[in-house]
């Protein structure tokens, strides 16, 4: 079966969304598509990644991958980058200093972490290399600064 591409489920989604930021980043892939939050300016609320079903775009699930400590905020102006062969979507968000590797189940769309270390970026990242040899680039700012945007 081929699945259909609902290119305004997250659009859909982002109205019935309550969270505290614009949900953006639409990213296709597979059967599912998935979005990421906080890219509006900067909010207390962790950084969600979900995933809307393009076959039903009623069936929704979501991550936060990113907890905040307290003072942090959150925030992100790029897009995650969403590796369908290997099942990951990359996450990163600056205000925690995270960047995250998340594992979608194509069947189910539960996503769970399967990695995570401290990085600070806000560079856009890339995948690049064969499935089987995936290499993850991303820019890893230095700052002796809690808040960045502080």
């Amino acid at each position: 079966m081929t699945p259909r591409i609902d290119l305004f489920a997250c659009a859909q989604f982002s109205g019935s969304y309550t969270g505290p930021n614009a949900v953006y980043a639409h990213q296709l892939g597979c059967h599912w598509v998935v979005c990421q939050t906080n890219g509006g300016p900067p909010t207390n609320v962790p950084l969600s990644v979900f995933a809307i079903s393009q076959a039903n775009s009623s069936k929704v699930t979501r991550i936060q991958p990113m907890p905040l400590k307290p003072g942090q905020v959150s925030y992100i102006p790029s897009l995650p980058a969403f590796d369908p062969p290997n099942n990951r979507i990359y996450a990163m968000d600056p205000g925690p200093g995270k960047v995250a590797a998340i594992k979608l189940d194509q069947k189910s769309g539960i996503m769970t972490l399967a990695w995570s270390v401290d990085e600070k970026t806000t560079q856009w990242t890339i995948l690049i290399g064969p499935a089987n040899h995936r290499v993850f680039v991303g820019t890893n700012m230095k700052t002796n600064v809690t808040n960045p945007i502080d």
